[in-house]
């Protein structure tokens, strides 16, 4: 079994394999979903209203993630990296 990783690493870094050509799948175990939350205290109850407030307190938001490379730390930064694309368009 292999996490996401096996797919991400090496496009964040050398590896000494290629997942595509090195590695044969033989079976898809699970499909896992993304959250994304908020400690309770942060006055939002929408992902807009998540995006309001980062616009509004611009460096008070931060994520986290398990590490470099899994899903989680993709996500994240494909949100973060839209949300300054809508940032910067506002601007």
């Amino acid at each position: 079994m292999t996490p996401d990783t096996l797919v991400s690493a090496p496009l964040l870094s050398r590896q000494p394999f290629h997942p595509v050509n090195d590695v044969t799948p033989i079976l898809h175990l699970a499909d896992v979903a993304n959250i994304l939350a908020v400690h309770p205290s942060l006055p939002v109850h929408s992902v807009r209203e998540l995006i309001d407030y980062g616009k509004a307190n611009p460096g008070k938001l931060s994520f986290g993630s398990p590490g470099i490379g899994p899903a989680v730390h993709i996500s994240g930064e494909m949100f973060a990296a839209r949300f300054e694309q809508r940032l910067a368009a506002a601007i």
